[in-house]
């Protein structure tokens, strides 16, 4: 029998009709394992003594390191929590709703050959957030995604093999989320590909054999022949 894709939408509300009679049997709680890379509470006091200070200075002073884990600078408890993004995702109202039946599946198709002979800057956008940069001789993948998630319907195959695509001599991951920093994609890299990422991931790219790799900080920056690559901080909750 043929498995039928879901929208991300429909699988949420399918999530949240396992949770609540897993949560009735008070056993919700205990599901979830202990990783001590979690964000930790922006109540944290060393978060609460820093609210009168700039972005820079949250950086220099590494407000957001804690004991082993990322503290939230930003946002107070209040705001993040589980029950409130499931009311959100499944039961607030959805103005787009009525356009799902439309939606098509289109194959992206790329003509690598002139990106991989331009001299010149370009940038070649290839689906999600993935982006192929090319300046002066050095070309740069941003987040490499080269298929769908999950069981949810791909919108978007790629209509060519990776192998066509001119191979990176960087690969630079913004954050963690499984839609950015996607092993599977991070797997058809060269080994020796040079990989810029924000701090916290040297688990992932150690199983991958991916040694060749630069951390950035918040405001940290890798500077290679004219060229400064710089992190920016950003208000996007990731557990990973």
């Amino acid at each position: 029998m043929k498995r039928r894709a879901i929208n991300h939408r429909a699988f949420l509300k399918r999530v949240y009709s396992w949770s609540k009679w897993t949560l009735l049997a008070g056993t919700f709680a205990s599901s979830f394992p202990r990783n001590p890379g979690f964000a930790a509470s922006s109540m944290d006091p060393q978060v609460l003594k820093s609210e009168h200070l700039g972005l820079r200075e949250l950086a220099e002073k590494k407000i957001h390191h804690g004991n082993g884990r990322f503290l939230n600078p930003f946002g107070q408890v209040r705001h993040g929590n589980l029950w409130r993004l499931i009311k959100w995702k499944v039961f607030s109202p959805n103005e787009f709703k009525g356009h799902y039946s439309k939606d098509q599946v289109r194959k992206v198709h790329i003509d690598w050959g002139p990106v991989a002979t331009h001299k010149e800057v370009s940038v070649t956008f290839l689906r999600h957030a993935s982006v192929m940069i090319k300046d002066r001789g050095t070309t740069m993948l941003v987040d490499p995604l080269f298929h769908g998630l999950f069981w949810f319907t791909d919108h978007s195959p790629l209509g060519f093999d990776v192998d066509q695509m001119p191979s990176p001599d960087h690969v630079l991951i913004t954050h963690g989320h499984l839609d950015h920093l996607d092993v599977p994609s991070l797997s058809k890299m060269r080994k020796e590909t040079h990989v810029i990422t924000p701090i916290g991931y040297d688990g992932v790219f150690e199983d991958l054999g991916m040694a060749s790799r630069t951390q950035l900080d918040w405001f940290g920056s890798y500077r290679e022949g004219g060229r400064e690559i710089t992190l920016l901080p950003c208000n996007h909750w990731t557990m990973r």
